[in-house]
């Protein structure tokens, strides 16, 4: 598959959520905790937006994977299609002061297209959506690459919300 040939052989995947972040080795789940650090968020919409949170919660399963590997391991990481130059570095610059040796980013529809198991260098075209807690992301993926994506920020906690809203207004 040519996705699994762009990334170390030994690297772990991250999934830093909005609600979760899970951190994958192989092909098991090695570890997953809530978004949050002594009651403060690290992300909201898919952005890091407390730095200090975000490498606590990441640091903490990095140490469960650092106890299987002799050398810090690499991290392939998902982000919005969307996500700006400085959301890219501030994710990297997490999970880099977390441990990792080196950090690759990847879309989030690439990410859940690869755990999905889909062919990505299959020359039909393939649509993938990632709804998460904070952002839905919706991606066409041929032959290997991204060819249209969209993402907007908006996910399961504001549907939850609304939801809660409307039911609080109407019998609350």
């Amino acid at each position: 598959n040519k996705a699994n040939s762009l990334f170390p052989a030994n690297a772990i995947a991250v999934d830093l959520g909005t609600s979760r972040t899970r951190v994958a080795w192989g092909d098991r789940m090695a570890a997953e905790l809530p978004s949050m650090a002594e009651e403060r968020q690290a992300l909201r919409c898919g952005v890091v937006v407390d730095r200090a949170a975000a490498v606590t919660v990441l640091g903490s399963l990095m140490e469960h994977v650092a106890r299987q590997c002799f050398a810090p391991p690499s991290a392939i990481a998902c982000v919005p299609t969307d996500a700006d130059d400085r959301e890219r570095a501030m994710v990297i610059d997490c999970v880099t002061e977390a441990g990792a040796r080196a950090v690759y980013l990847v879309p989030e529809p690439f990410a859940a297209a690869v755990g999905a198991g889909a062919d990505l260098s299959s020359p039909y075209a393939h649509m993938v959506m990632d709804i998460g807690e904070g952002v839905t992301d919706c991606a066409v993926i041929k032959e290997g690459r991204i060819v249209a994506s969209r993402a907007v920020r908006i996910g399961c906690g504001d549907l939850r919300d609304a939801v809660t809203d409307a039911i609080l207004t109407e019998w609350g």
